[in-house]
């Protein structure tokens, strides 16, 4: 990743990032973090160049639209913030505890 998309993550953020952690399993050829800043807040980091994948970047721009539109009352972690710029799409969330369920998935994993 860039340094200039690190820097407008962590100007989004308002602090600096001082710890992430890759999160595997995910879809997409991008970047999918947990970031602890400085201050102790995190948050949760999905980023994607066009270089990597010309149509995952529009994936991430639906995304972001799409978790924008869901009720604040639902239990999902809010988008936070996004980056567009020079080819890169960043999705910035809430982070919450939680671990990737097991496969083959467990029923007491999957309930809410």
């Amino acid at each position: 990743m860039p340094d200039t998309v690190r820097a407008a993550i962590e100007e989004r953020i308002g602090d600096r990032v001082v710890q992430a952690k890759t999160q595997p399993g995910g879809f997409s050829p991008g970047l999918a973090a947990r970031l602890r800043m400085r201050d102790g807040r995190r948050c949760f980091v999905k980023a994607v160049s066009e270089r990597a994948n010309p149509d995952t970047p529009d994936l991430h721009r639906r995304e972001a639209e799409v978790v924008a539109a869901i009720p604040i009352e639902a239990p999902v972690p809010r988008l936070l913030w996004t980056y567009d710029q020079d080819g890169w799409v960043a999705l910035g969330f809430e982070d919450i505890d939680g671990h990737t369920p097991a496969q083959p998935w467990r029923e007491d994993e999957l309930r809410l």
